[in-house]
This record gives C-alpha cells, structure tokens and sequence, in this order.
C-alpha cells in the first residue's frame, strides 16, 4: 500500500509502472483531481481517498488516523510505502505496520526538521519507525544521515525516454529560446533567470525566454520583467499540463535550472532526454543530474556573467551545443531511464520482502 498524495504527477508514475507486477492500493489525504481519476481508472488499484477533490488542511491530517488504520485492516498489504516523511509518513509510523518503507521528496528533508526542535524530533520518530528509508538522490540521503543512522537506499526518478525524445529544430533566423519549466516560487530562481536574460539579450539580441508554470510569485515576476524594459523579449507561458512539457522543450535552445534549493533535478533530465543542453546551479540535487561540460553547464547562479557566458557559448556555438544536448540524451539512457529506475524499485521491494 502506498501513503501519498494522488495528484501527485510523481507518485501516479510510481503507481502506473508497480501496478504491472503488484497489486496496489493507494491511501490519500485528498480525493483525485479528474486527470487523476482517468489515469487511475484504467489501473488495477484500489484506492482510499475521498471520491472527489478536496484540498486537506493540516489541521485535519488527524481526522485520517482512523481511516488510514481501516484501510490497512481493510487491503492488509505485504509492505506499507509511504512518499513524504513529514505527512504521511507520520501516520504511518504511527500505526506501526511493518515492513515500513519511506521515502523523503525534499522539503520533508531539508526544510521541515529544521521549523522547530519538534518537527526535526517527529522526522526522526518516524525514521526510527521505518524499515527501510529511500532517497531519489544522493545529497537528499546525506541531508537524511543528520537524523538516522539507518541505511538509506537510492532509487532515482528517471525519464521516460520514449516521451521526451529529440525533434530538429530549424532555426533559419529563429531566435534563441532560453527556457524553464518550474513553478514560479522564489526557492526555483525564476527572478535569477530573468535579470541574467537581461544581461544576455544585450549582447544576442535574437533571443527571448520562455518560462512555463505559475506560483505565488507571478505577479512580482511581470513586475521585473517590466522594470527590466524585457516585456518583448521574456514571457511567462503560463502553466501546461505534462503531456505538453515534451513539445514545450523541443522549442528550446537551452534549459536553465537556477534553483535556489532542489533535492534532484526532474526537469533538467526530461530536457537531456530531448537533447536541450542545459545550465543549472550548482546546488542540491541538480549537480547529480549533468555530466558537466558534456551535458551542459554547472554555474554558480549568484553569478551572473557566469550565466551569461555559459549561454553565449551555447548560442553562439551551435553545432558544439547539438554534441552536449545528444550527450544529455545518452547521460540520460545510462543513468536515468524510467525503466531503470522501475527496475531499481522493483528491486528494493524484493529485498524488502524478502528481509521481512
């Protein structure tokens, strides 16, 4: 049984990929979305959720307790996962059902031990309550080794790469596109991205930036960008589904991921798999995600000329910025195919049974 969110585009991979060898269930604090109910329905999964959508506030996490005991007494499954230690992972340590697998996304990690001398001792209750502790990467495990002396076993997010696949672009006096798929939150650097641009556009004026996704900080964002005098050359796209981000990336001439925090690097792998080369600072799990100087670029996003060398090299270098995209798409068929990381989880259920 899987403890998670169902909406999750995460969690929804993991459950389409195990539900071929396992039957599954899914428990979630919140009921699913529509894309979530027609991509679960064709599954063999049973689900305890509310029917429909209904965004859970923290307060009533603990009203779930009961239900979440039912559904365990209800589906008895052989292993009990669940994804995010903070939530989910709390109830289900408490209920002490073992085997007990966890695995932490990221803020549960790096951001909610550190609240208060309370949250980092319930992080590690329910480390101690867990069999086995998993990690998509390896600075997340080290951040996790502050609280546990357990094992940490890591089983990376990896691509599919029969769906972000290359398409040739023929430029013939196109402009350069730089672009980023994120949400437009402060922690994902989007404010960074936009004053480099500024530097870059000065010196290739053929060029613009294209930015996908929406967040709090939108408005603040349309606000630099016409302070900067950039409302003509960078636009906020606005958000688009995942059946659309392959497409979207083919319209790139460069990637860039100035994250200020990031415990892996999802979207940079989706545009190595289509052959964008890509620049991403050097922070977090995003330095685990590029061979650097053969997929793209590691910067320091505190510097800007830094930023703007590397895209200068790319736009101004194409055919030796073709050779680092189609090295981002082997990198990615070596080390992070989705069919390996499937094979990676199969695996460490086997162990997880096996040891129980």
């Amino acid at each position: 049984m899987l403890l998670g969110d169902v909406n999750s585009t995460h969690l929804k991979k993991w459950i389409q990929a195990l539900a071929v060898d396992f039957h599954l269930a899914l428990f979630s604090f919140n009921g699913p979305e529509e894309p979530a109910q027609l991509e679960l329905a064709a599954l063999d999964v049973t689900l305890y959720c509310p029917k429909n959508y209904a965004k859970t506030k923290k307060i009533s996490y603990f009203l779930h307790y009961t239900r979440l005991k039912s559904a365990i007494e209800s589906f008895k499954p052989d292993i009990t996962h669940a994804h995010y230690a903070s939530s989910y992972g709390f109830f289900g340590a408490l209920l002490r059902k073992q085997p007990f697998v966890v695995s932490v996304w990221g803020s549960d990690v790096f951001e909610f031990p550190r609240k208060s001398y309370f949250h980092k001792q319930l992080l590690q209750f329910v480390f101690r309550r867990a069999t086995h502790l998993m990690s998509t990467s390896n600075i997340m495990a080290l951040e996790m080794k502050k609280y546990t002396n357990k094992e940490i076993s890591i089983t990376p997010f990896g691509v599919c790469a029969s769906t972000f696949t290359p398409k040739d672009r023929h430029h013939d006096g196109e402009k350069f596109i730089v672009g980023t798929v994120k949400s437009l939150e402060y922690v994902y650097g989007i404010d960074t991205l936009i004053r480099a641009f500024k530097a870059f556009h000065a010196q290739y004026p053929n060029s613009a930036c294209h930015i996908y996704g929406r967040g709090s900080k939108e408005t603040e964002y349309i606000h630099l960008i016409q302070s900067l005098g950039l409302t003509d050359t960078v636009f906020l796209k606005g958000y688009i589904p995942n059946d659309v981000v392959p497409s979207v990336l083919s319209t790139f001439d460069a990637f860039c991921a100035l994250s200020r925090s990031e415990s892996f690097g999802v979207a940079v792998l989706e545009a190595s798999s289509c052959a964008i080369p890509v620049i991403v600072n050097n922070i977090g799990g995003l330095t685990e995600v590029v061979d650097a100087n053969q997929t793209g670029f590691i910067v320091n996003a505190k510097n800007e000329d830094e930023i703007v060398e590397k895209l200068l090299f790319l736009a101004n270098e194409s055919e030796k910025a073709k050779r680092m995209g189609l090295n981002g798409r082997s990198w990615v068929l070596a080390h992070f195919s989705w069919e390996k990381s499937v094979a990676i989880m199969r695996k460490h259920y086997e162990t997880v049974l096996k040891s129980n």
